[in-house]
This record gives structure tokens, sequence and C-alpha cells, in this order.
């Protein structure tokens, strides 16, 4: 119900979007608004959501979305928090066959024009690699009441290292991003 209402407000569209309630999935879209972690957070059941220490740590936050999803904070360029979140990912998806985690690799929000490869955290691979999980480019349009957001969802991404994994997604969000013919 949280889910049609969302929908509903923000005008939502879901480009390509497959059945994700079956299987690992770790989906990495773009950062375009503090939004996103609800947005991701209640996609499919048993979301798991990476996000800025200040959201996990905040009670009244947490109370709310507690109910549609979980989410485990993290400090950014804190190898010790990074290393804390990636494990509770990698439980989260070995813990439960249909479950999904959204992990925003640009690490804040940021013009996507303006990320660079060697920007892209490459927790996403490491996280797939001790999962199976398939890792699902995603491409969100800034969210608005007054046009329809429309979210893209790409091809899993292959790469057989983690040095790769930075230019793969860019490559991915920027074919998801051109894929819109007409502005939203």
């Amino acid at each position: 119900e949280f889910f049609k209402g969302v929908c509903q407000i923000f005008n939502l569209q879901f480009v390509n979007m497959k059945d994700y309630e079956h299987g690992k999935y770790i989906f990495v879209p773009n950062h375009v608004s503090e939004f996103d972690g609800v947005l991701f957070g209640i996609l499919i059941p048993h979301m798991l959501v990476v996000a800025k220490s200040d959201w996990g740590s905040n009670p009244r936050l947490n109370g709310f979305v507690e109910r549609f999803f979980s989410i485990v904070g993290i400090v950014r360029k804190d190898n010790l928090s990074g290393m804390n979140a990636l494990k509770k990912c990698i439980s989260h998806l070995n813990e439960s066959p249909d479950s999904g985690i959204t992990i925003f690799v640009q690490q804040t929000i940021a013009d996507i024009d303006m990320t660079m490869p060697e920007d892209i955290a490459s927790g996403a691979y490491l996280i797939a690699q001790k999962t199976d999980a398939q890792i699902i480019p995603v491409y969100c349009e800034q969210v608005s009441t007054e046009h329809p957001t429309r979210i893209i969802f790409g091809d899993p991404i292959i790469c057989t290292d983690k040095n790769e994994f930075g230019e793969a997604w860019l490559k991915s969000e920027l074919a998801l991003r051109n894929s819109i013919t007409s502005p939203a």
C-alpha cells in the first residue's frame, strides 16, 4: 500500500523492471536526492539499503522505515564502517534467497556527468562475489510531483575484476539515461 502511494504521488514509471522478488539482487542506482533511499527501500520485499550513517542512526526515521525495509549506516571513506556494511550486506543476501540490497555507489548525491569511474565504490562487486547476487544498474530521474519520474532498470553488470566495476557502472548508467527519448 505504501509503495502504491509513493508511486502515485511521484508518478513513478518503471522501465524494464523485472520480477525481482525471487533471487538475490544488488541495485546500484545513481543518487539524485535524499528520497532515493526510501524509494529503493520499498522496491522489493526484504530490502536492505546502505545509507549514510545519520540515516542509520536516526531513531525517528528508523521507526518509520523499519516497517518496510532495513538500513545499514555507513561513514563515507571509513574502512571499518565499510567493512561492517559489507558483512551485513553479505549476511542479508545469504540468509534470504529472495532479497535485495541497494547501494548508492557514487557514495553521495552527485551529478552523473561529474562522476568518474574512480569515484565509484566497488563494494557491490565484492558482495556479488560472495553471494552470487546479480548487480542491477538503475537510472533514476530527479523525483518530481509535477512530472513523471522514470526509473530505468538495466541488464546485470558483468565484470571480472573490482577495478573494472566503476567503468562498467558508469557506462551502464549513461546508456540507461540516454535511452530516455524525451524529458520528463
